[in-house]
């Protein structure tokens, strides 16, 4: 009488596939989720540059200081119709369309500190007058 050879996979070797998988996928979605940290991070280092740069064109154009207040409003005051130095809508958060990670401390008419805290280690960046 001749043996049946069966074919297939056995249960463990099922089993070690799936979990090799299931952890691909972990690590893939981890690495995903940093890039995109890291994406917003970088807007956040553009946006303080474009309103430490702006905040400078208003002070040498207008002759009357940095403008002062917290984020939001030296945010309004330049992006005012009139002057025009950041386009309507230009410094927003990345991650949920709100400034709250942005701060402007110690802003006066002679000197400013913008900040805003970082996603990827949750560290601050800070951008000073020139």
């Amino acid at each position: 009488m001749q043996k049946q050879q069966k074919t297939g996979f056995t249960f463990i070797e099922l089993l070690v596939t799936a979990t090799i998988i299931i952890v691909l996928s972990v690590i893939g979605a981890v690495s995903f989720a940093k890039a995109g940290q890291s994406a917003r991070d970088s807007r956040r280092r553009a946006d303080l540059a474009m309103v430490q740069q702006a905040m400078v064109q208003y002070k040498v154009n207008e002759g009357v200081g940095y403008p002062t207040g917290d984020f939001d409003t030296i945010v309004t005051t330049l992006q005012d119709e009139d002057t025009r130095y950041l386009s309507p809508g230009a410094i927003e958060d990345p991650k949920n369309d709100a400034t709250y990670f942005y701060a402007c401390t110690g802003c006066t008419t002679t000197e400013f500190t913008l900040s805003a805290t970082l996603e990827n280690d949750g560290s601050t960046l800070e951008f000073t007058n020139p």
